[in-house]
């Protein structure tokens, strides 16, 4: 497997780990903590996560973004509009926020406004970024399968010469990595048995 597959899958895992971090945060934690604190705990303990939250959506989507760069370079465009929106809402928009909650808690009507049509953006925006991940994904994992229907493979011959091999995978194929084990055992004794027989050619091996 060459290097830009490599980064594509790595990639892949960011984005999965991003949609896992959203989902968990946005349907699971987020409600449980509104669940189980009052409603003055739950807003300083969602103030304290909010930051955090927003570093590691914008380190994975960062990271997303550079392993999709190479060769999906439409998906990395939009790793990186997240990343600026992580950093952006974590800099600029979660501090007026605060503020405006504050003035809300002390009985400011404008501020009470202000604040809640902020809080619709940020459930629109997570309302609009999971399908994403999530077709995605999906669409990703299928190219994985894909891939991995042949066993890429590079060998270096006694004269130095390198070769890339493509060979093809059974369908019932479970473990890639303990085909190419076997594979390099038998082109082993291949070399052992071709040090014997000088005049083989490379082309007889192939």
């Amino acid at each position: 497997m060459d290097l830009p597959q490599l980064l594509e899958i790595f990639g892949a895992v960011s984005v999965a780990m991003l949609f896992g971090s959203m989902t968990f945060f946005s349907c699971v934690l987020a409600p449980l903590i509104f669940i189980e604190l009052d409603a003055a705990t739950a807003g300083q303990f969602i103030r304290r996560l909010f930051p955090w939250y927003y570093v590691v959506i914008g380190i994975l989507s960062l990271i997303a973004a550079l392993s999709f760069a190479v060769t999906l370079p439409y998906d990395a465009a939009i790793m990186g509009i997240i990343t600026f929106g992580a950093y952006f809402s974590r800099q600029v928009v979660m501090p007026r926020t605060n503020l405006w909650r504050d003035a809300m808690m002390q009985g400011n009507k404008a501020s009470e406004v202000s604040f809640k049509q902020l809080h619709r953006i940020f459930v629109l925006i997570n309302a609009v970024q999971l399908p994403y991940f999530a077709s995605y994904y999906e669409f990703y994992g299928n190219s994985v399968t894909q891939i991995m229907k042949t066993l890429p493979f590079r060998v270096k011959t006694g004269t130095g010469d390198i070769f890339d091999i493509e060979f093809p995978l059974h369908e019932e194929t479970g473990d890639p990595v303990r085909v190419s084990q076997m594979v390099r055992q038998l082109l082993a004794t291949l070399d052992r048995d071709l040090a014997l027989f000088a005049d083989t050619s490379n082309g007889d091996v192939l």
